[in-house]
């Protein structure tokens, strides 16, 4: 009984929005009313810490929709300036195919974004690109959210595990090292999922589109997981995502111009139009605030390198009932660098006013979904008090005995990011909880955070909030539901395989 109602908030979620097709919108606020009443009646919540809750929920949404704004801002400038159109006619004088534009950048780009920053960056940067380089709305945001997965588990330069596992008190680079194998292994085959879903789910379902693009996709996939893995192994869980992605975009994007195992025929969706391609001059200029935005984010995030101590957090300890939040300003990617970069470009364009109005437009309604989103999800980890935690009952619940747990581990990893919208949240919702249940069943604690620390990433496709927040930044409003239903497959299929690799191999 307790694990259902502890399961409540989840059930909701997916009732709603992915069975009866509800927008978050309309879905969230009644998620939170339940979830409130539940963590009153069944977990002895006072009212005071469910307002304290709650007021954290709207301090960290406001805190994701200042990178949605500014991610929008900074694209609907650089459209403006004509920044978008040199980019896109460079693009395409590498490919003009879809799938595999979609791999550059979803892939390589966004696993090199996350990388640098995490926090859902990654999709709201990719999917807004895409969309204006010719990708329907629903289609960018579905791949760019399967292609922010595998690079995860060492995202924000390793935070996910450096924070997330850090009071399991296992050394982090065994971790790592596991973690890093089971995505080469596994993570290698995102590219070509990314062309199945472009061709079989949202193109012509031609199967000979899909099939000639085998060679490529797998290619492009251990261009990244490859060195990737290496990093893991040999330098440790900051630079994994980051060098991965470097390396990745420079080999597919040099290998590309060249030909190599791209197909005769180019893919295009059924609604393009034939764009003649300019001959490209200045893409660097063009493309020089992602670049400016990318080495900004790598600058600031990196801890050992100082520049991240240097920026001071706003602090409210002890909020009413022991809930704290802090909050860095200038740390935030939505202010530095992307609301920084647009508001520099917006200086020389006319009607800017009018930009700023409609980018505040689009984030609107997404901003009250995203409020209830995660006060639902503050409720949800501050539910513990003379009982246990709503997590640690989920957890528990889920446990089971024997080596099959190596089965159960990376969907525990992925339900606490579904909820949380964060791979670093829920390692530490959850660390602890999977190390203690590793130690009792006799089995290796290192590889069970390992296949917790896979699915914490790979929940990030159906992340309730990281989909809101993505669609946002196209303005593709109510179909949450939808884009959790096409992923959702997707990441049941990534932890089955990392279950199944660690029950047979490990």
């Amino acid at each position: 009984m307790q694990l259902l109602l502890a399961l409540t908030p989840i059930i909701l979620i997916f009732l709603f929005m992915v069975v009866f097709k509800w927008s978050a919108l309309r879905t969230m606020p009644l998620t939170f009313i339940v979830t409130l009443i539940v963590g009153m009646a069944f977990w002895g919540m006072s009212t005071g810490l469910i307002i304290a809750a709650s007021l954290k929920g709207l301090l960290v949404a406001f805190e994701i929709i200042l990178i949605v704004f500014g991610a929008i801002l900074l694209l609907k400038s650089m459209q403006k300036t004509g920044a978008i159109k040199a980019i896109d006619n460079f693009v395409r004088s590498i490919t003009c195919d879809r799938r595999i534009q979609a791999i550059f950048i979803a892939w390589l780009f966004g696993s090199f974004i996350e990388g640098a920053t995490g926090f859902g960056v990654p999709a709201a940067l990719a999917a807004p690109l895409l969309v204006a380089l010719g990708f329907p709305a629903l289609t960018a945001v579905v791949v760019s959210l399967i292609a922010n997965s595998t690079a995860v588990t060492f995202g924000a330069v390793g935070t996910a595990l450096l924070i997330g596992m850090k009071s399991a008190g296992v050394p982090i680079g065994l971790i790592a090292a596991k973690a890093a194998l089971f995505h080469l292994i596994i993570g290698s085959f995102i590219p070509l999922l990314i062309v199945f879903m472009i061709v079989m789910i949202f193109g012509d379902k031609n199967w000979k589109s899909f099939r000639e693009m085998i060679p490529f996709s797998l290619f492009a996939g251990v261009c990244f997981t490859v060195p990737y893995f290496l990093t893991a192994i040999y330098f440790g869980p900051e630079f994994p995502s980051l060098i991965g992605g470097i390396i990745g975009m420079i080999i597919v994007g040099w290998t590309t111009k060249k030909k190599f195992l791209v197909p005769n025929k180019c893919y295009r969706f059924n609604h393009d139009k034939k764009v003649k391609v300019e001959k490209v001059k200045k893409v660097w200029k063009a493309a020089m605030p992602y670049v400016i935005a990318a080495v900004i984010l790598v600058i600031t995030r990196v801890r050992s390198w100082g520049v991240y101590d240097l920026f001071g957090k706003i602090r409210w300890e002890g909020m009413l009932n022991g809930v704290n939040f802090s909050f860095a300003p200038l740390l935030n990617p939505g202010i530095i660098p992307f609301i920084l970069i647009g508001a520099f470009i917006l200086i020389k364009i006319k009607n800017k006013e009018k930009i700023v109005k409609e980018t505040t437009k689009n984030v609107l309604k997404p901003f009250i979904a995203l409020i209830f989103t995660i006060a639902v999800v503050q409720i949800f980890m501050f539910s513990g008090g003379i009982e246990k935690s709503m997590p640690v009952v989920i957890g528990e619940g889920l446990a089971v005995s024997g080596s099959s747990y190596t089965m159960v581990a990376p969907f525990v990893g992925a339900i606490g990011s579904f909820m949380t919208g964060s791979s670093t949240v829920s390692n530490l919702l959850f660390g602890v909880f999977q190390k203690e249940t590793a130690t009792a069943l006799g089995m290796s604690v290192v590889l069970i955070l390992s296949l917790q620390a896979i699915g914490s990433a790979v929940g990030n496709m159906i992340a309730v909030h990281n989909v809101i927040a993505a669609s946002a930044t196209v303005g593709l409003h109510h179909q949450e539901g939808k884009i959790i239903r096409y992923n959702l497959i997707p990441v049941l299929g990534y932890c089955l395989l990392a279950g199944l690799l660690a029950l047979i191999i490990f």
